[in-house]
């Protein structure tokens, strides 16, 4: 049995979420090595992946009748797993990122309302003095600071949540090749 080399640097896709798997999530890293290597874990809707759309076009293929797959590559070599105690040991491992993004969803949700309230103060109204309208720019300026602060350290923690999920999902992915719970796939 081929020893699993995939990368733990930064996943080149991690989408997750209750989103259709067919919407534009995640985020994208140019900067790592391409050494082919992949996994997908789809649950229904949502999806969690180190690797590209193409891949998870290619595990959708092979879920099961309760809408569960963990499809990857390693080597050029196709496989999926089905065992239910690993996919929960994955799914478990990227909890708190998946907890992560939607919190930083909910923040950048809040920043939005806030900049449409920042443009309306400034383009003001006839009825507002000067002084009125500053005041409030002021006021929601300071709230979209601290927002972005509350952004800027929800992104470093799931930066480091992923990475520590990529690391156990790749220990997972070994031990379901070692135990022979990986089946071989064509492709």
């Amino acid at each position: 049995m081929s020893a699993l080399a995939l990368s733990t640097s930064r996943p080149r896709h991690v989408a997750s979420g209750a989103r259709s798997t067919k919407a534009a999530c995640g985020s994208s890293a140019q900067d790592i090595q391409d050494d082919g290597d992949a996994y997908v874990l789809v649950q229904g809707e949502r999806h969690v992946m180190h690797g590209t759309t193409d891949d998870l076009q290619t595990a959708q293929r092979y879920i099961n009748a309760n809408g569960w797959v963990l499809w990857f590559r390693a080597n050029g070599v196709q496989y999926v797993v089905r065992d239910p105690g690993l996919l929960h040991r994955l799914r478990t491992g990227y909890a708190r990122s998946l907890q992560l993004r939607a919190a930083q969803d909910s923040l950048q949700a809040r920043q939005q309302a806030l900049a449409a309230q920042l443009a309306a103060s400034a383009a003001g109204t006839p009825a507002q003095t000067a002084q009125g309208a500053a005041s409030d720019t002021r006021a929601l300026a300071e709230q979209q600071r601290v927002l972005t602060q509350k952004q800027a350290v929800l992104a470093r923690k799931q930066a480091g949540a992923t990475r520590l999920a990529t690391r156990q999902a790749v220990s997972i992915l070994r031990e379901a090749l070692a135990s022979g719970r990986a089946t071989r796939v064509a492709g």
